[in-house]
């Protein structure tokens, strides 16, 4: 306790502070376990760097949600969470603005990291403000356009916008007169690593490529690198349904409907009345 204590004072790093923090807990050391959030919260307090601060918060809601936490120890915890989102609110918007590519990517992981971990926390006192704080991002123009595609699909993929308020988004970024390689970024941010958005939203995908059938071919050939990368990411379903749906806007339904002819109708037609008594149903041809 006394080593954490002296190393906690002597440390101005966040990360390693709430490294400490997993460890004392699980050690059962109280009293480190105070030296160590009075210290994290002093430097908090200090003015630390949004970038900073993202980095430790979702090591701090691992620790309360998944950590040897007692009561009291939870109630600091808490304390500490307290101390470290809203400051993080605050300057996103801020934090995100003039970023190079390389930055934009880093600060789209610390986005999606600090995003699963408040969904990780369950506590709508920390979901509201976080989610705010996204739809700011959203609409920051000088932020990359990475980060703004990343933050419309968190905010998109947590029900807060629908599909009219994304293609609307997408349409902006994806018009004439923008910089095309900010489009291209919004769509890695936004799509990368799922295709499923597209295949099932023909909206998005009408948007998409409407964009891709406008554009030069100089144009095209310069963001062609980083739309195969984010295309890359989609599983071979994904882009071969996708490649059949531009082909033939029908294709998606005339392929649920050979689903649908290849069914077993007689298996399927056993479970009917299991179901029937799970759900209370009345039998086949009852007259209620």
């Amino acid at each position: 306790t006394a080593r954490v204590a002296q190393s906690a004072q002597e440390s101005s790093e966040l990360t390693t502070l709430t490294a400490a923090l997993r460890d004392v807990m699980l050690a059962d050391l109280p009293e480190a376990v105070s030296a160590l959030l009075d210290r994290l919260l002093a430097v908090v307090g200090s003015g630390a760097d949004v970038a900073l601060l993202m980095d430790a918060f979702p090591a701090l809601a691992a620790v309360l949600r998944y950590g040897n936490v007692r009561q009291t120890d939870a109630t600091m915890v808490q304390r500490a969470i307290h101390g470290v989102l809203p400051r993080i609110c605050v300057g996103l918007p801020l934090a995100v603005q003039s970023l190079n590519d390389e930055a934009s990517e880093a600060m789209s992981a610390r986005l999606a990291q600090v995003h699963d971990s408040v969904q990780l926390l369950e506590s709508t006192s920390e979901t509201e403000p976080w989610l705010a704080a996204l739809e700011r991002v959203a609409d920051v123009l000088t932020a990359h356009g990475l980060v703004r595609g990343k933050t419309a699909r968190l905010l998109f993929d947590a029900r807060r916008w629908s599909l009219p308020d994304v293609s609307r988004r997408l349409s902006n970024v994806l018009s004439l007169g923008t910089d095309p390689a900010q489009g291209a970024a919004w769509i890695e941010g936004f799509f990368q690593g799922s295709g499923l958005v597209l295949v099932h939203h023909a909206a998005l995908l009408g948007v998409v490529d409407g964009w891709l059938s406008s554009i030069s071919a100089e144009v095209f050939q310069e963001q062609l690198p980083l739309l195969r990368r984010t295309f890359s990411t989609f599983s071979g379903a994904e882009r071969r349904q996708l490649a059949e749906q531009l082909h033939d806007p029908g294709a998606g339904q005339s392929a649920a409907r050979e689903e649908d002819r290849d069914l077993d109708h007689q298996r399927a037609a056993r479970v009917l009345p299991v179901l029937r008594l799970i759900l209370g149903a009345a039998p086949a041809g009852s007259s209620r």
